[in-house]
């Protein structure tokens, strides 16, 4: 762990430092002569099923060595299906080369595949009039009671019974989207390293490095759907409870080359009174990447999918999950599909994400992205070939930067020395680097007005640290430095990219450690500026500022929810090291931290629903002023609730012209909420409303839509019943400036301690175990109206489940060449965690809905760990 400012040595990084590893290389011969030959094998196990096996060989002879390990874990948690798999293979070549040179060569290679808690964790009945939990959080429903036949609060039966016949339970809340909700991660890292002895005060190194990363992922979870006799949604007409999914991807590609050369020179200065070591180097660093969105799309027999060169022939009938038109493209997306969850969970419906090629229903359907990109296609503002930029087009939506669109280039030259004054008395090291930092991005919005977006940035960074021996036993030492970071995380809700950290730090000191003594320690203050610090707000607040709607979202290929802050840091660690006899050594670790924002952070909201009207009339057409017809009847205001794809309006028993007046009226069935819904508190159409669906979907023979297709609207326009229940007043507060900084406790305790029994009966054994105290634990501010308008500001602390105790107790014996180790590990052995409620960061606990429910700690585990080794 590398604290302060570092960038002068290490290129970008973090005001408050960052850690540094390193790889495990191969070891060369033995002293005196003999092969270096060891190996380690590595079990490890839980009480939730998670299996770990690891082996580690190394096998070096005086100028040649190899080290290759080998990893396979199967990691599970107390939630049903929800884990990770992983493979993993590191290979490790070392030689000694004439002329002092030491060449390394790694290789590793790691697969992990994971299925993560569902997103859509919560219950669909299709609106509150239904029954009363409508789109309530399953864990909130469970921390309250809810989840059972009858309403707590009343004593009322509710009107669906117990959720999935009282199946529903702690372990299995997040995990009803099953392997539709997963992640692939797959990286290759390559490095190449040559190190020089070439004087006895000259020594050079030479490196280079390749990754390629890709990745994959399900990002549509669904909720949990009521029987169809409560949610018209659900296909299953034998009062089955359901689930559902797009099976729709994101996937992500990026590549990095990297390589570095310096030089170290040693020397004595004012003859030998000063020992100086210098060094100098300059690093080049190439990054590119991108994010694309795939779709599935009806295919012929032939796996040719239907387009507007290859029209679907008439009457074949709609598509699975109730598509039933094809988009601006002539494409037939695949449409929800659902599977019955009577029996609960269901870990593997359907096929696996990322599947290129499926049959659902007696129809082909084939993997391709939603918004392919084309040469012929490019322009000047258009540089990608989006379709989504092309006119006539405008409706297509998805982000494509595949084919590694995005790139970034970051290059420095450095200078660093480290003297040793007085006899060791004093140290110092000073440092300079100065660096070039660029990115390019292309276009991806209507409303660009150039086709590249380029960034080039020089950043200055230094970095001086002082050390002094007051006593043999007592040293002081004291650090400044300025630094910067790439642009890190993402965009912030309307697709505005982060701009690169710049961080100042200081760090004052003592350090005690007595020759011979069995105690040491040191204590620390630190204070920390950055500006331009990104930080991850939440999918919540991105929807809240920039919803998806009818009109897609704003800049939506590029939306993302991380904002820019300023912020200062400062805090004091004090660390005591004990050994209070020759087997027992104790630990105390002390933190005391804190922050401050030092900027306001203010969104205003967008409205994404913009749709035609007659404002003298009130009632809504498409954009030739044709009045907008929907069905009254239940059948086919069903037959609208279950539409997920273009098709030609739904015409029922009866049918009139939409109004403004429906979609004001709560217990209308074109409500803008929902029937009986609550209104949204930046006023977007509820997207699983009927009104959202028909406004969406409905397309004439013609082409012709009520929606738009403009985006990024103020909330000011919205012309239906909008009473602005959270009083944001057409903004998001996400930051104030002055207010503390979150995700982070106050204070810390740490305290950990080992015993090793050297002789008797139990000689070989250790017991040991930590302690973790947390207070004031500050996670996130949320606002709540205060009925007058407006609204109040409010941190919220998580639960306080102290203390985390976590004991463990070892044996280990050697047979000649071999050793043998087992341990238990039990991690909070007293088992304390609870469920906390948490408020909604826009309305706080005034709409129970928005209220969810998380869990603090986790329950107590115990993990078997087991190895041999030579």
């Amino acid at each position: 762990m590398i604290k302060g400012a570092n960038a002068l040595l290490f290129g970008a990084s973090g005001a408050g430092g960052f850690a540094n590893t390193g790889s495990k290389q191969a070891r060369f011969a033995r002293g005196d002569g003999r092969p270096n030959q060891s190996a380690t094998a590595t079990s490890r196990i839980d009480q939730y099923g998670s299996k770990r096996w690891e082996f580690d060989a190394n096998y070096g002879l005086k100028n040649i060595a190899v080290r290759f390990v080998a990893l396979d874990e199967d990691q599970n948690y107390r939630r049903l299906y929800i884990g990770a798999k992983t493979h993993a293979y590191y290979g490790s070549l070392s030689a000694k080369l004439p002329f002092n040179t030491s060449l390394r060569l790694t290789a590793r290679q790691t697969d992990n595949n994971r299925i993560i808690p569902t997103r859509g964790d919560d219950l669909s009945f299709t609106n509150a009039t239904r029954d009363p939990r409508h789109s309530y959080s399953l864990l909130y429903l469970l921390a309250t009671d809810q989840a059972g036949a009858t309403n707590p609060k009343t004593g009322a039966a509710f009107p669906a019974g117990a959720i999935v016949g009282g199946k529903l339970d702690w372990d299995n809340a997040s995990s009803w989207s099953g392997w539709t909700q997963s992640e692939d991660i797959n990286t290759g890292t390559y490095t190449l390293t040559a190190d020089t002895v070439w004087t006895r005060w000259l020594a050079t190194s030479l490196g280079g490095m390749f990754e390629h990363t890709k990745s994959q992922r399900g990002p549509d979870g669904g909720s949990l759907l009521a029987p169809r006799a409560f949610n018209t949604t659900n296909p299953f007409l034998n009062g089955e409870w359901a689930n559902g999914s797009t099976f729709r991807m994101d996937r992500n590609a990026g590549k990095k080359h990297s390589y570095r050369a310096s030089a170290v020179i040693t020397n004595d200065l004012f003859r030998g009174r000063a020992h100086s070591q210098t060094v100098v180097g300059y690093d080049l660093n190439f990054s590119s990447g991108g994010n694309a969105n795939y779709r599935y799309y009806e295919a012929d027999a032939n796996l040719r999918v239907y387009d507007l060169t290859n029209p679907r022939p008439v009457g074949v009938g709609p598509t699975a999950g109730g598509t039933s038109a094809a988009n601006q493209l002539g494409r037939w997306e695949l449409g929800t599909i659902y599977w019955p969850v009577n029996d609960g969970p269901m870990k593997k419906p359907y096929f696996r994400i990322g599947s290129r090629q499926i049959t659902v229903g007696g129809k082909n359907y084939v993997l391709l992205q939603q918004n392919p990109r084309n040469p012929a296609w490019e322009t000047p503002l258009n540089p990608l070939g989006l379709v989504s930029l092309v006119p006539g087009f405008t409706g297509v939506g998805g982000a494509n930067a595949s084919h590694y669109a995005e790139d970034n280039k970051n290059h420095g030259l450095y200078a660093a020395n480290y003297t040793r004054w007085l006899d060791d008395r004093l140290t110092t090291l000073f440092g300079y680097r100065e660096s070039n930092t660029f990115s390019r991005r292309g276009n991806t919005a209507t409303s660009g007005t150039q086709g590249w977006t380029d960034v080039n940035k020089e950043n200055k960074s230094y970095n001086l640290g002082l050390t002094y021996g007051l006593k043999p036993w007592l040293n002081a030492y004291y650090n400044v430095g300025q630094t910067f970071n790439l642009a890190s995380g993402s965009n912030n809700a309307y697709g505005d990219p982060p701009k690169d950290t710049e961080g100042f730090s200081q760090e004052i000191g003592l350090k005690y450690e007595p020759r011979g003594g069995r105690i040491s320690g040191s204590i620390t203050y630190y204070r920390a500026i950055s500006k331009n610090e990104n930080f991850n707000y939440g999918t919540g607040d991105r929807d809240t500022i920039n919803p998806v709607g009818i009109n897609d979202a704003f800049n939506a290929a590029q939306r993302n929810q991380w904002v820019s802050l300023d912020k200062q840091s400062s805090g004091i660690e004090i660390i005591l090291t004990a050994a209070p006899t020759k087997n027992w050594r104790s630990r105390l670790g002390f933190t005391q931290q804190e922050g401050k924002i030092k900027d306001a952070s203010v969104f205003p909201l967008l409205w994404n629903d913009e749709f035609y009207f007659n404002k003298a009339t009130g009632g809504v057409t498409y954009s030739d002023g044709t009045p907008f017809l929907v069905p009254t009847d239940a059948a086919g205001v069903a037959t609208v609730n279950s539409t997920s794809g273009l098709r030609a309006p739904v015409t029922g028993a009866t049918n009139t012209q939409l109004t403004l007046a429906m979609m004001s009226d709560r217990n209308s069935d074109y409500y803008a909420y929902g029937r009986g819904g609550t209104t949204q508190v930046n006023g977007r159409l509820a997207n699983n409303s009927v009104v959202f669906r028909a406004l969406r979907w409905f397309q004439t023979p013609a082409g012709l839509q009520a929606r738009t297709l403009r985006a990024g609207r103020p909330v000011s326009e919205i012309p239906y019943f909008f009473d602005d229940p959270a009083g944001l007043k057409g903004a998001l507060v996400e930051s104030a400036a002055g207010e503390p900084t979150i995700g982070h406790p106050l204070y810390r305790f740490v305290w950990t301690n080992t015993y090793v029994f050297s002789e008797g009966r139990l000689r070989g054994t250790t017991i040991g175990g930590t302690v973790r105290w947390d207070i004031d634990k500050r996670t996130y501010w949320y606002l709540e109206p205060d009925g007058k308008g407006g609204n109040r500001r409010f941190l919220y602390q998580e639960a306080d489940v102290n203390p985390q105790v976590s004991p463990f107790i070892a044996y280990s014996r050697k047979i000649g060449r071999y050793a043998f180790r087992t341990q238990m590990n039990v991690n909070n052995v007293f088992n304390r965690y609870q469920v906390d409620l948490r408020p909604s960061r826009t309305s706080g606990f005034t709409v129970e809905n928005a209220i969810g429910a998380t869990f603090v700690g986790e329950p107590r585990q115990y993990v078997w760990t087991n190895s041999v080794s030579f």
